[in-house]
């Protein structure tokens, strides 16, 4: 569902401010439309998932609403593509970005069915997460593409921070506390080597989630962290604003800044046993150079990297 500012995004504003009941004839005065069509707009809403109540006194949004539709976005509305549910924001992103869908698409979902982490990894999905995916046409060439997913753990990082709250990024595509697992990325990319067609970056975030994820590692929750519950949508929006802020500096360098934050240097390789690392050197494409024993060792998203994080 991906709509344009308009009546919808005009009588979620007012019902938004209000905090209270608003008769259907005050919002046709409002919308200058008459009440048969408030009324189809706001049963149109209502049949959409928004979480709407309506009585005598006319209408209000339920009480601790938290909604993702696009006329709950402002002025980002005609960038949402919401679905209530589907199998995965990427795949809906995938058939979205070879029908040309713009630079800068947001597919959003409330629940998903069959998303998937790094390495074909099953992410957990339970309502009250945040999960989407972006669709980006940067105009650069392949081999650059690693670099949107460090930004987008950086934004979350970022985000964390403004909200009060630690966090760090984890190699390729996580951020971590100490709680565990707060967020994880994976990015899709088609192009030819030297220029991208489209990215594009799925972003899971554990806000408000109650149900125990199916996840091997220990998962942490925003709302856990911060001791209240957040809106999404709110989450969104800065995520957003921050994630294309950072596409105009030097992201790079402030991710391996706060990858390295805290940690010890060491790496638990796949064949097992710690050994100590004397530096990293991440590189544009998501690979990173770790020096083991003296020899250089170029390592891949996806290998079975362990990191020590800086609350171990």
């Amino acid at each position: 569902m991906k709509v344009n500012n308009g009546p919808k995004n005009i009588i979620h504003t007012h019902l938004e401010k209000s905090n209270q009941w608003i008769s259907g004839e005050s919002l046709s005065e409002i919308l200058g439309i008459s009440r048969v069509a408030v009324w189809k707009h706001l049963q149109s809403m209502k049949e959409g998932g928004y979480p709407l109540e309506s009585g005598k006194k006319g209408y209000r949004i339920t009480p601790g609403e938290d909604s993702l539709h696009p006329w709950a976005m402002g002025d980002l509305a005609p960038r949402i593509h919401y679905l209530q549910s589907t199998e995965s924001t990427m795949k809906e992103a995938h058939d979205l970005a070879f029908h040309n869908a713009a630079h800068n698409t947001v597919v959003v979902a409330e629940t998903q069915s069959s998303s998937q982490a790094l390495s074909s990894h099953n992410w957990h999905s339970p309502t009250g997460g945040l999960y989407f995916t972006l669709i980006l046409r940067p105009d650069l060439p392949l081999h650059q593409a690693g670099i949107f997913s460090f930004t987008a753990s950086l934004a979350v990082v970022k985000l964390m921070s403004q909200m009060g709250l630690e966090g760090v990024c984890g190699w390729p595509n996580e951020v971590i506390t100490a709680e565990g697992k707060l967020a994880g990325i994976l990015a899709q990319v088609s192009g030819t080597p030297d220029k991208i067609d489209f990215l594009n970056l799925g972003v899971g975030i554990h806000v408000n989630s109650q149900e125990s994820p199916k996840q091997d590692c220990k998962t942490a929750y925003l709302s856990d962290l911060g001791g209240h519950r957040y809106k999404r949508r709110d989450i969104l929006i800065k995520f957003l604003t921050i994630f294309d802020e950072l596409l105009h500096k030097d992201a790079l360098d402030q991710w391996i800044d706060s990858f390295k934050a805290g940690r010890d240097s060491i790496a638990l390789t796949d064949k097992g046993g710690f050994k100590k690392t004397k530096g990293h050197i991440v590189h544009p494409d998501g690979a990173m150079t770790l020096m083991i024993e003296d020899i250089d060792s170029r390592i891949y998203p996806g290998e079975k990297i362990y990191f020590s994080s800086p609350w171990e």
